[in-house]
């Protein structure tokens, strides 16, 4: 009678695992949470940090956002807030993100990097995918790219990251940037996600 209570547990958490299947997405639903995700992050664009420790009222709003404000008064490293961003876009938009279970996941750019199968290759990424960085542990969201898939540049916004040079801004903080498709490691793909929800 006891080992029941923990198995019916372990099953009622692993359920959702073993159930997910892909369904079909249509055009007017990737459309919608693809505008959704693109208005939400371009407002959040000249977010910048007070004082350049990652910190700052709507930083720590990212972190509550997904359960995470007691890191409000963690040391600064602690506080990276990249992933907290582009989950931030995401659960603004989405009822959730299957590829992580806890909130430490949404944070992290790992989760975002091991989420291979809600990747796509690089040709595919469209407005609302998430890019995650080869050289460094940064994620950012897809604002645009060109429609040539050969042109070797996108344009994102993101979290926790330096102003386009030239930009009078110093502070760290969400900025829009251009970046070239050499540094992206992977795309996670909206559309695939949406498909397991």
């Amino acid at each position: 009678m006891m080992l029941q209570k923990p198995i019916a547990m372990i099953l009622l958490l692993l359920f959702p695992l073993m159930t997910m299947s892909q369904r079909e997405i249509s055009e007017q639903e990737l459309h919608e949470k693809t505008n959704c995700i693109t208005h939400w992050v371009q407002s959040q664009t000249g977010v910048i940090e007070k004082t350049n420790r990652n910190d700052g009222a709507e930083i720590d709003e990212y972190f509550r956002f997904i359960g995470l404000g007691r890191l409000k008064s963690a040391h600064f490293t602690a506080r990276a807030y990249c992933g907290a961003f582009v989950a931030n876009a995401w659960l603004h938009c989405l009822p959730r993100i299957p590829f992580v279970t806890s909130p430490a996941q949404l944070a992290s750019v790992d989760a975002w990097r091991n989420a291979t199968k809600y990747q796509i290759v690089k040709a595919q990424a469209k407005a609302g995918d998430v890019v995650v960085f080869k050289a460094y542990r940064h994620v950012e969201a897809i604002l645009e790219r060109h429609p040539n898939p050969n042109f070797p540049y996108l344009t994102v916004i993101g979290g926790n990251t330096s102003a386009e040079r030239g930009n009078a801004i110093q502070n760290q903080g969400v900025h829009r940037k251009t970046r070239l498709w050499r540094d992206i490691s992977c795309v996670v793909s909206l559309e695939k996600t949406m498909s397991y929800l």
